[in-house]
């Protein structure tokens, strides 16, 4: 069943009491007694990519004064954080929100979670700056791993690149340290051609996007010998 947005209320309608259709997750919340009025959203666990952390982290940060503030007229808080174990994915992190008040108005708690899914529907990120630190901070984690599988690419075989009709071919001398290049190849965004998954970083896009199969690279490291031992930096392209 798809979520329906077309307003707040016939949100609010389906959000209500949808934890019954999660019966890989065990309800743990004995302290609810009209869970028919509640709602669950999980957010995150082991398995989330970036976006999806940067997503949950903002989501807590615009429920922050629901999950730590409790109305003198009421005894019970509208949000709580839960953490709930899935029999897959494992610890899963979400959060339980009251959608109907006891008056059956939805809660301003609830409101903020439907603004905030309706927001993402118009565009997935819901802070790009703190997308762009994670992605950084997880990059530099993986960084020994990326020069690894670049490096191996410098093995004196010929690496193809397709342009339309034409097919070229770079061939990488033999390097047994990249530390010459390491920062010229920090200039051209290499995690947009490395895989975390597969651990392999795909040198043929990246000699493409670089050289557009018009010029050697020896221009480019002529352009930067600050950062270029150019010994071992010749690279000829050639058209087959």
């Amino acid at each position: 069943m798809d979520d329906d947005f077309s307003s707040l209320e016939a949100f609010a309608d389906q959000f209500a009491g949808n934890w019954r259709f999660f019966p890989d997750f065990i309800w743990l919340r004995n302290d609810i007694t009209d869970p028919e009025q509640w709602g669950i959203i999980y957010t995150r666990n082991s398995q989330s990519t970036p976006i999806e952390i940067v997503n949950a982290e903002h989501l807590k940060h615009l429920l922050w004064v629901y999950l730590h503030h409790k109305s003198k007229k009421r005894k019970q808080k509208h949000v709580y954080h839960i953490h709930d174990r899935h029999f897959a994915a494992g610890l899963t992190e979400g959060f339980l929100i009251r959608v109907y008040d006891t008056t059956g108005n939805v809660t301003n708690a609830y409101a903020t979670l439907y603004d905030h899914l309706s927001a993402l529907r118009d565009y997935p990120v819901a802070d790009d700056e703190a997308l762009d630190k994670l992605e950084a901070e997880l990059f530099a984690d993986e960084w020994q791993e990326i020069l690894d599988s670049i490096i191996a690419h410098f093995d004196g075989e010929h690496h193809p690149i397709a342009d339309g009709e034409y097919r070229y071919y770079v061939n990488l001398k033999l390097l047994d340290d990249i530390s010459g290049i390491e920062k010229l190849i920090l200039k051209h965004n290499p995690r947009d051609y490395w895989s975390s998954d597969t651990g392999y970083f795909n040198m043929s896009h990246f000699l493409y996007d670089i050289t557009d199969g018009r010029i050697t690279f020896d221009e480019i490291f002529f352009a930067c010998p600050d950062t270029i031992c150019l010994n071992f930096s010749a690279i000829l392209l050639s058209q087959a």
